[in-house]
């Protein structure tokens, strides 16, 4: 599987009641759960306007699809992953 990350704008998440929040999550559960089991919504990140959630899918114009049907502005194919043992330091702890 592909991993991707989608850039969502959401004016004021985060600054969302739980309720708010718990909308958004249930409106991307849905449109991924709609495109089938080929697609897996990992995990998203919340800045103050912004998602940035990121998927797998074994078919990248699945993933576009997302965009089509509103729940993204921007999909990127996610190259690599780089963190601290990238640079030779181990962990950050």
């Amino acid at each position: 599987m592909q991993t991707f990350v989608s850039e969502s704008e959401m004016p004021g998440i985060g600054e969302a009641s739980p309720a708010d929040r718990t909308g958004a999550s249930q409106a991307s559960f849905f449109v991924v759960r709609d495109l089938g089991p080929s697609i897996q919504w990992a995990h998203s990140y919340v800045t103050d306007n912004m998602f940035f959630s990121i998927y797998r899918s074994e078919r990248a114009e699945q993933v576009l699809e997302l965009a089509i049907k509103g729940a993204a502005h921007k999909i990127s194919a996610a190259r690599m992953i780089i963190d601290p043992t990238a640079a030779g330091y181990g962990s950050h702890s």
